[in-house]
């Protein structure tokens, strides 16, 4: 009967099965509906825009030289709902890059504690400590994706210049009555930001006295950023007052966007003790409320939550995500601090359990990680790392813990349904500064983030990288053995006769074979190089520095760190003692700068 079914008709009842187990089902009932709906681009592109946000699919539209063909958004939907396999598109980002690099062009990507949003086929990055930037407000570099094109907006001249800020919180919402947009200006989502720190100004300004004060008016006061131009070229800041119960200063706090982008809820954060709202998070472990916004009414609440509630966090992330079977939506919270902490400063991690909070019944729950083999992994907790909803998994990359975060769960996936965890494959290095503490990550994109100085501190670094999905290497259910037989690359039933890749053209980086290759046997080796590091974790190393000029000292290190010093070029060479195993000489290939002691 249903192969009688109009196009349209047969799309909804697909969309409706929606599970790739499902549809195979569905499939396998009648040749011709298989080939029906095995070639429908309605049925692919609707399910990927379904599930993907528009600036993922603008990504991978383009690193995968997508056609908009039914086979690539079929092939785009197995791997959002698989998420086992990335890739980093580094010629794209090449192609994104100035051509004639400027200290400008530092600046517009050297951030640590900004934001990155997606905001339709934009990514708009947003403040942080920014110590090279010179301009006296608040930063703002764009990333759009059709392109992609990196550029700094010009500002509107009747725009608002915000104050520079660092641990802020930014969120894409629909644009409210209130704000003030120029005739003509395109229908893309503002980016509403909350709260923050003042960031220090330029590294060379020495009035610091006001480094790490909260940004006037907190959670009060909306930082509204529209774009009076497609490409984001062209912006406008404005601020306005909101009423209603919430701090006046923040600082670490996450915030996200749900009942399609017209309120904003907000878990966590630092506080001044002066603060009215401080009382009610004194005790972090006890704490039972989020704030909640309504964007065009500009009015805050403060709204008790029950069940299983997380403890007050900083430092962590939190992403709104909806329930594909029944549209119900949910605040994600992970990983972070459970004390309070000041600007430019850490602490211990919390757990890394995930807390799902209903907003529509304000009831939390959590999942505790079995040790029963059910858990394909438990992850190392951590704060300061970067995440994103890629499908039905949320991506997390980098950050940093109590110790060392295991080289394998660098990157990891976390299934948004069964709330189970597991590492992601890469084909690829990024172009970019590996495993970054500090960055952000929005619609693919990969940004800032701190390097380590031997001795040093931290200092912002330019990490720019397109982290996507890797393009499927089998038909669904096939093994990685049997695929490199077919090498098609297609999914659900695909014929061998099809070509290996989506894109035309030279192979990109995320194409069927590298998938194939990244899943090989031969990948076994991370898990070997994953033990050689859990022997070492607790090995300590005297270690004799010498500078350029001849002067030497001698230290004692975590034999992990030197080596990751190594890797990263920090230092030079090593001379090891082979008779004890616990001596080496190292020479500093960039001496650390004794200003660089900021952490953040």
């Amino acid at each position: 009967m249903l192969c009688s079914f109009p196009d349209e008709l047969l799309v909804h009842v697909a969309v409706m099965v929606r599970e790739l187990n499902d549809l195979n089902a569905l499939m396998a009932t009648c040749h011709s509906l298989r080939e029906r709906l095995h070639t429908s681009r309605l049925l692919w592109q609707t399910l990927v825009y379904s599930l993907l946000t528009e600036s993922v699919v603008a990504l991978h539209t383009r690193a995968w030289r997508g056609d908009d063909s039914a086979r690539f958004y079929r092939q785009l939907y197995f791997s959002a709902t698989t998420c086992r396999v990335a890739a980093y598109a580094n010629t794209l980002r090449e192609t994104c890059m100035p051509q004639r690099p400027s200290p400008v062009d530092g600046h517009m990507l050297r951030a640590t504690g900004h934001t990155a949003t997606s905001a339709a086929h934009l990514i708009v990055i947003i403040g942080g400590w920014r110590p090279e930037c010179m301009l006296d407000h608040l930063h703002v570099s764009v990333v759009d994706l059709r392109g992609p094109k990196l550029l700094e907006p010009t500002l509107a001249p009747s725009s608002a210049r915000p104050s520079r800020r660092l641990r802020h919180t930014s969120c894409a919402v629909n644009r409210p009555s209130w704000a003030h947009v120029p005739a003509g200006a395109p229908d893309l989502p503002c980016v509403l930001v909350l709260g923050g720190a003042y960031d220090g100004g330029p590294s060379d300004e020495e009035d610091s006295e006001e480094r790490g004060k909260p940004i006037a008016g907190g959670l009060l006061t909306l930082t509204l950023l529209t774009f009076a131009t497609d490409d984001g070229a062209v912006a406008n800041w404005e601020e306005n007052h909101a009423d209603g119960t919430a701090p006046a200063s923040i600082w670490h706090h996450a915030a996200a966007s749900f009942a399609n982008a017209s309120r904003v809820v907000v878990f966590g954060g630092d506080m001044s003790e002066e603060d009215d709202e401080f009382e009610q998070i004194r005790d972090r472990r006890r704490v039972g409320h989020v704030y909640v916004l309504s964007v065009e009414e500009r009015f805050w609440s403060r709204v008790s939550t029950s069940g299983a509630c997380p403890s007050w966090r900083s430092l962590h992330v939190a992403v709104a995500y909806k329930e594909a079977a029944d549209a119900t939506e949910h605040l994600l919270v992970l990983g972070g601090s459970e004390r309070h902490i000041p600007a430019f400063s850490s602490s211990s991690v919390a757990d890394f359990k995930p807390y799902l909070l209903n907003l529509t019944t304000c009831e939390w729950r959590t999942i505790e990680h079995s040790e029963d083999g059910t858990n394909e992994l438990t992850p190392v907790p951590r704060m300061r790392f970067a995440a994103d909803v890629y499908g039905s998994h949320l991506i997390v990359y980098g950050g940093h813990g109590n110790g060392l975060i295991p080289r394998r769960q660098q990157l990891l996936a976390l299934n948004l349904r069964s709330l189970q965890w597991h590492s992601v494959h890469t084909c690829n290095a990024p172009s970019s500064y590996p495993d970054t503490p500090a960055a952000c990550l929005a619609g693919g994109v990969l940004v800032g983030g701190v390097q380590m100085q031997l001795f040093g501190g931290v200092r912002p670094c330019d990490k720019f990288d397109f982290l996507c999905l890797a393009e499927p290497p089998q038909a669904h259910g096939a093994s990685p053995k049997k695929a490199k037989d077919a090498v098609e690359g297609d999914c659900l039933g695909a014929e061998s006769s099809m070509e290996t890749s989506i894109s035309s053209g030279p192979v990109w980086e995320g194409s069927a074979c590298r998938t194939i290759e990244a899943l090989s046997p031969s990948s076994t080796l991370d898990d070997e190089e994953e033990e050689v590091d859990d022997r070492l974790s607790g090995r300590m190393i005297s270690v004799q520095l010498r500078s350029a000029n001849g002067s030497s000292r001698t230290v004692t290190l975590p034999i992990q760190m030197v080596a990751s010093l190594l890797e990263s070029g920090v230092l030079s060479q090593v001379e090891a003692d082979g008779e004890s195993g616990g001596n080496a000489a190292v020479g500093l290939a960039h001496p650390a700068n004794e200003e660089d002691e900021a952490t953040d």
